[in-house]
C-alpha cells in the first residue's frame, strides 16, 4: 500500500500496523506544527499578524490531518467489522469543536461556550474506545462486508 493511499484512501481496510504508521506520521507532523506555532508566538519582534498567520497555517494544515485520521479510523474499524461511519462521526465532532474555537474570541454567547464544551467532552469520551479498538483489536480474518483481508495476499489469477 502506498503511503498516500494509506493516509487519504477512503475504501477498504487497513491493518493495525498500517494504522499505527499513519498515526505516528501525523503525531510527528503535529509536533512540528505546534513547534512552528509556538516559535512564531515567542518571537516578539514579529508583526502582530504573525501569530494570527501561524494560527491560520495550523488550521489549514489541520484539515488534511483531520481528514486523514478520519479515513484511517474508518478503515481500521472496517477491518474489525465495525461500521466505519463511527470514525467519521468522531472526526466531525472534533472538526466542529476546532472550528468553533475562533468564535469564542468574538463575544461568544454562554450557550455557544457550553455547546463547544459539550462537543469536546463527547469527542474526548468517544476517543478512548475508538483508540483502544483501532490500536489493539485484531481485524477479522478473511473477507468481511467492508473488503478483503489486508493481511492475506491478493489471490487474483495471474496470467
Amino acid at each position: 500500500m502506498k503511503f498516500i493511499s494509506l493516509l487519504f484512501g477512503f475504501s477498504g481496510r487497513i491493518t493495525r500496523r498500517q494504522w499505527w504508521h499513519g498515526h505516528l506520521f501525523w503525531l510527528g507532523a503535529i509536533f512540528a506544527l505546534v513547534f512552528f506555532s509556538g516559535l512564531t508566538n515567542l518571537l516578539a519582534w514579529l508583526p502582530r499578524d504573525a501569530s494570527r498567520a501561524a494560527y491560520q497555517f495550523t488550521l489549514a494544515t489541520g484539515l488534511p490531518i483531520l481528514v486523514s485520521t478520519a479515513t484511517m479510523h474508518a478503515r481500521r474499524l472496517a477491518d474489525c467489522g465495525i461500521p466505519p461511519v463511527l470514525g467519521y462521526i468522531h472526526a466531525i465532532l472534533v472538526g466542529v469543536s476546532v472550528a468553533m474555537n475562533p468564535l469564542e474570541g468574538i463575544e461568544a454567547s454562554q450557550q455557544l461556550s457550553v455547546l463547544r464544551s459539550a462537543i469536546e467532552w463527547v469527542a474526548a469520551i468517544a476517543a478512548l474506545p475508538l483508540f483502544l479498538v483501532n490500536a489493539f483489536l485484531p481485524g477479522t480474518i478473511g473477507d468481511n462486508a467492508y473488503g478483503p483481508d489486508p493481511l492475506l495476499p491478493d489471490l487474483a489469477p495471474t496470467t
